[in-house]
């Protein structure tokens, strides 16, 4: 819980506006990846014991199409995982219709 609360709140800090950040379930790798509409995408495994054994890390992202600020709001259900493309899909500015892919580490697509 610590860990969670320390990654929070250094993302928090760079972007205290943001309200809510999106959280899909990543089935291939067996984690929950976190996004609050920056560069960064966060990730956590479920441990066998829910009391204990919590971490969090940080996806590396690279490149000029990764989002440098996203929505004033939050991202909230904006944040999707599709298995089929195996990647990350997040909706950066709704009226201009951009959306976001990140393709995880060994990527696999099934299309």
């Amino acid at each position: 819980k610590a860990s969670y609360l320390a990654a929070m709140d250094a993302h928090f800090a760079v972007r205290p506006q943001s309200s809510g950040m999106g959280i899909t379930f990543d089935t291939q790798r067996g984690r929950f990846v976190m996004w609050g509409g920056l560069r960064a995408l966060w990730t956590t495994s479920t441990p066998a014991n829910l009391s204990t054994g919590w971490a969090i890390g940080q996806l590396p992202t690279t490149g000029p199409d990764a989002p440098v600020y996203g929505t004033e709001t939050g991202v909230h259900g904006k944040f999707k995982y599709s298995a089929a493309m195996d990647c990350y899909l997040g909706l950066v500015n709704g009226n201009n219709g951009e959306v976001w892919a990140y393709k995880p580490a060994n990527w696999n697509p099934k299309v």
